[in-house]
């Protein structure tokens, strides 16, 4: 025996009823994640701004390392000339202790 025209349109809207309850979950728990999503997203966007992360060009970094390779050429020049005025120094110092 098949069910009646209102016994079916009964069970239809109780169907209706749960399927519109489960998508509401649904729409609860997708919302509460995109919620937890964006909190992360702060967070990480709060920390990298926090760091401070720079990035130069390939162009800056070979200038900063021509300009450190001037300095270190400029400071061995420099110390070679004191080393070599403190030799002669301490030569004639020698000198004049050995000799006088």
């Amino acid at each position: 025996m098949g069910l009646t025209m209102g016994e079916r349109l009964a069970t239809v809207e109780n169907e209706v009823k749960n399927v519109k309850g489960e998508v509401q979950e649904v729409k609860q728990i997708i919302k509460e994640g995109f919620e937890q999503m964006n909190k992360k997203l702060d967070t990480a966007t709060t920390k990298l701004d926090d760091a401070s992360i720079e990035f130069i060009t390939k162009e800056a970094f070979d200038h900063t390392i021509s300009e450190l390779k001037k300095r270190t050429w400029v400071q061995n020049v420099l110390s070679a000339i004191f080393g070599s005025i403190l030799t002669i120094l301490i030569g004639l110092a020698a000198a004049k202790i050995i000799g006088g």
